[in-house]
């Protein structure tokens, strides 16, 4: 005799229950019609049996259209007599997603009868499952016409769904009226999910406030809460607060789980921490084995800090232990390899991964992307070859970094056919409006290469068909913000002039382009035009660098984007401010000239980059110096010595 698939006799099943059912529906609705005691307790065990099935549905993962069958011949035959048979097809029909048919039945069972809160919540529960958030919160502001007050159970589900529907707003300030609002208290649940929707919103320091709200209401946090606040932490790269709640977890004998030290982990990664996340990996080893994902999280730390040589030493310890490494593992460290141009070891790399596992377009284009910056345009059209081979389609990164090495290899012809192709694919689609800017700033680097060339017409009909394109898709005629910065210095100069007409001296945007054309300037050495280019806008008030003190001048480099500007940058403008002081001899009337740098919190390893390059600058130049945490000052005297042409010996602090 030939046995049935499990799918097929887990079907015929099901079949064979809903004929059954039938049966019972027939016998129950019998019972109703006056038959006498002893076959209306038969009659009522066999409606309960109903509902036993009903159960045995949502388990069995029966489809919706099945469980709508039953409970539409149900609510037909008259069988939903008590509350909890009510609430039992209200969640079976929620349970696959038919939040509207429990909308209705909810509906239904207020015209036929009292409503109870459990039904209530049985049906924001349906809508929340199927994300829905708008229409559970018009549900639960509703609740007062169905005489009901909510109880903890709704406004969790509630939370729930402004959780799911990204609305983290909306679930602060639910959390907020629990109290004194519905007189409710807030349970773990209700912090959890809310921390949950911080987290999804990128709200740090709300997830913050959430998990010290909850220690003040004397509520032991679980493990589901301390994850949920480390995910928040996360996604903002708090690594130190994220440290902090480890150790608090430790002091209340709480077991860390792998969520949590992923968490961990991938915040002490985003804030280029990495000997940080290698240590919480080896505390984890002490207790169990990690992972591939946190191995993964620790590779992918190493990469974001640019250390190649702490992700090739993890990664051959991850082989040594036998811990097979993945696709994901391959992409992170040839990654890491773009940082120095080893795009020898890239391809090496990348090699081994085609030997073990299947590649997909991230691998390629994490190798293609170490290319771009060695400008090796040969081996990106080799690996290249090697993507169509394996079946895989040119996503926008592959076209970026393919028109990016050819272009930097001074092979404009060739970065112009990738530029058509990219015109020609569907990859502009992917992404839609950045799509449409990485579009256009193609056309600027194309147009570099054409003018590095000596092909001055056609570099210039490259610019005007991206202003074109951009009036054309959408952009409002306006180019992307790095557009300065991808063009030659000299288009971008003529650019620079023609946008000048348009600045709107509050539009910190003008100002993020003034710096990166200065930028662009030093790097073809047209220093004098950068300078010129700073002291323009400031007297423009593009940006203000000055504060003006009783104490000292003031130079404030922040005004020119903290994060952004570049020693090259800072430098220009630094020599800028003292061509402006050497002119109105300002300094006079102060103690000193002092130059803000910033402590660095938004740089690499947040350490400061731009304090020693002016300190070392401001030395060359023959001045005085005293370095403190963020900031330059030179003295009063050293500034006159340096008119007057006396060179001073250096002060270190």
């Amino acid at each position: 005799m030939p046995v049935l698939p499990l799918q097929a006799r887990s079907r015929v099943l099901r079949l064979a229950s809903l004929r059954h059912s039938q049966f019972l529906w027939a016998a129950a609705r019998r019972s109703f019609s006056g038959a006498g005691p002893g076959l209306h307790l038969w009659a009522e065990n066999a409606r309960r049996e109903v509902f036993a099935r009903l159960h045995g549905l949502r388990k069995s993962k029966a489809t919706p259209q099945e469980v709508l069958f039953i409970v539409s011949e149900c609510q037909r035959r008259q069988l939903l007599k008590d509350p909890r048979d009510w609430v039992v097809a209200m969640s079976s029909l929620g349970h696959v997603g038919l939040w509207t048919d429990t909308l209705a039945l909810f509906e239904a069972m207020h015209l036929e009868t009292a409503v109870a809160v459990h039904a209530f919540n049985a049906t924001l529960s349906a809508v929340q499952r199927a994300q829905q958030w708008e229409a559970a919160v018009a549900l639960f502001a509703d609740i007062e016409r169905y005489s009901l007050t909510p109880d903890t159970v709704t406004c969790n589900a509630l939370l729930t769904a402004c959780d799911k529907g990204g609305q983290w707003q909306s679930a602060l300030s639910l959390l907020e009226r629990i109290g004194p609002t519905y007189h409710l208290q807030p349970n773990v649940v209700s912090y959890s999910t809310t921390l949950s929707a911080c987290e999804r919103g990128r709200a740090w320091e709300h997830a913050l406030q959430v998990f010290a709200n909850m220690n003040g209401c004397e509520i032991s946090p679980d493990v589901v809460v301390f994850n949920a606040t480390l995910s928040a932490l996360d996604g903002g790269s708090r690594w130190e607060e994220a440290l902090t709640l480890l150790e608090e977890m430790n002091e209340i004998k709480l077991k860390r789980t792998l969520a949590t030290y992923g968490s961990a982990i991938r915040a002490c990664g985003n804030a280029f921490q990495w000997e940080e996340a290698v240590e919480l990996m080896r505390s984890l080893q002490n207790r169990q084995k990690p992972n591939l994902i946190i191995l993964n999280l620790c590779l992918d730390a190493c990469r974001k800090a640019r250390n190649l040589h702490a992700a090739l030493k993890l990664f051959n310890d991850m082989q040594i232990e036998s811990e097979r490494p993945d696709m994901l593992s391959y992409t992170s460290l040839i990654s890491a390899c773009g940082y120095g141009a080893e795009w020898q070891l890239a391809i090496q790399l990348h090699e081994d991964a085609l030997m073990t596992g299947q590649p997909d377009i991230f691998s390629f284009n994490a190798v293609l992307g170490v290319c771009r910056q060695a400008s090796r345009w040969e081996e990106s059209h080799r690996i290249l070859e090697g993507l169509l081979l394996h079946g895989l389609s040119p996503s926008m990164p592959t076209y970026k970094a393919l028109i990016a090495a050819c272009a930097y290899a001074m092979r404009w012809s060739d970065a112009l056919s990738h530029l058509r192709a990219l015109q020609k694919s569907d990859s502009l689609y992917i992404g839609a409006a950045r799509g449409k800017e990485d579009l256009i700033l193609q056309f600027g680097i194309v147009s570099k290469a054409c003018a590095e060339a000596g092909l001055a017409s056609r570099s210039q009909a490259l610019v005007d068909e991206a202003e074109f394109a951009a009036a054309a898709k959408g952009l409002a005629g306006r180019l992307p913000r790095e557009w300065i910065s991808v063009l030659h210095w000299q288009a971008a100069l003529a650019y620079f002039q023609r946008l000048k007409q348009a600045i709107d001296r509050d539009d910190t945007e003008e100002g993020v382009q003034v710096v990166g054309l200065a930028d662009l300037l030093l790097d073809a050495g047209q220093d004098t035009a950068a300078m010129s280019l700073l002291l323009e806008a400031q007297e423009a008030q593009i940006f203000s660098l000055w504060q003006k003190t009783k104490k000292a001048d003031i130079l404030d480099l922040h005004s020119l984007g903290p994060g952004s500007c570049s020693a090259a940058v800072a430098e220009a403008a630094v020599s800028a401010a003292l061509l402006q002081l050497a002119e109105k001899r300002a300094f006079r009337a102060t103690r000193g000239f002092v130059v803000v740098t910033g402590r660095g919190l938004g740089s690499l390893r947040t350490s400061p980059l731009l304090l020693p390059a002016i300190s070392s600058f401001l030395s060359q130049l023959g001045l005085d110096i005293r370095q403190a945490t963020g900031f330059v000052f030179v003295p009063r005297r050293s500034l006159h010595d340096l008119w007057q042409g006396v060179k001073r010996s250096n002060e270190c602090p």
